[in-house]
């Protein structure tokens, strides 16, 4: 996952620091989560845009470059929606470009990297245009990779918050070193927070393991989507991680398997 140690021109020392755990030039996506989902990538872009730092790159050079997103994608419907990336630190001139370059673009939610497939679209100055992303990738840090959950599986986790209690988190992502999931409205407690997280899958007894939030994102609808790290300190908890995400479902009541290929 880790990236080649090239220098990232136009990037600060921080972001360039936080890439070279992962791999700007998406050589290798087997591990990566792939989102389709419009809606998601809309607020996956929004935050983009309110962090600003984004890496590009391209596959006839070796470098990776920094630059400042300036848009994100425009509302669905939109015919050709760009992302505006000032590259002037980056020291480029695209002006005398071919369109349909290709590019990947990445970014940071929190401690993920986010990163897509696209093509350039032309520029004005400083500013490079290129296609707004259809289709995006998650990939998590090293130990923390999640697979994805079905609706089916009815694998729960809870955890209780400061001021708020014991909340259930509706799981959407599970693995040995980390979950993903929602929360109803509340606030957006501060990363690091230490958490007593609480799994049960059907048939199976409940596994209590320390965990450290992680992230929480506030939502377009007004939930919370959150990232809660697991300590793997334990191996027994750990291995019973393992177990338990991979745990199948059983049969509906009326014998149909609903895991069973279709």
């Amino acid at each position: 996952m880790a990236s080649p140690l090239a220098p990232v021109t136009g990037a600060d020392e921080k972001f360039a620091a936080h890439l070279r755990e992962f791999d700007p030039f998406l050589d290798d996506i087997s591990q990566a989560q792939v989102i389709e989902d419009a809606h998601e990538i809309r607020e996956l872009m929004r935050i983009a845009s309110q962090e600003r730092n984004v890496a590009f790159t391209f596959p006839s050079m070796p470098e990776i470059f920094g630059g400042k997103i300036m848009t994100r994608p425009g509302q669905p419907g939109s015919s050709t929606p760009l992302v505006l990336v000032d590259v002037q630190a980056a020291g480029l001139d695209t002006t005398r470009w071919a369109k349909n370059i290709a590019v990947t673009l990445s970014f940071f939610d929190g401690p993920e990297f986010i990163a897509c497939r696209t093509s350039f679209a032309g520029s004005v100055g400083p500013i490079m245009a290129v296609i707004g992303p259809r289709v995006l990738y998650r990939l998590s840090p090293l130990g923390r990779q999640r697979r994805t959950l079905s609706a089916t599986e009815g694998i729960r986790a809870s955890f209780e918050l400061p001021g708020e209690g014991g909340r259930a988190c509706a799981l959407r992502e599970l693995g040995p070193g980390a979950l993903r999931g929602t929360l109803d409205g509340g606030p957006a407690h501060q990363p690091g927070l230490p958490l007593r997280v609480s799994l049960l899958a059907p048939g199976a007894p409940p596994i209590v393991t320390p965990g450290v939030l992680s992230r929480i994102r506030l939502r377009d609808d007004q939930t919370r989507d959150t990232i809660v790290h697991l300590d793997p300190k334990d191996a027994a908890t750990y291995a019973a991680l393992v177990r338990l995400s991979a745990a199948p479902t059983r049969p509906n009541p009326g014998g149909t398997d609903r895991n069973a290929p279709t």
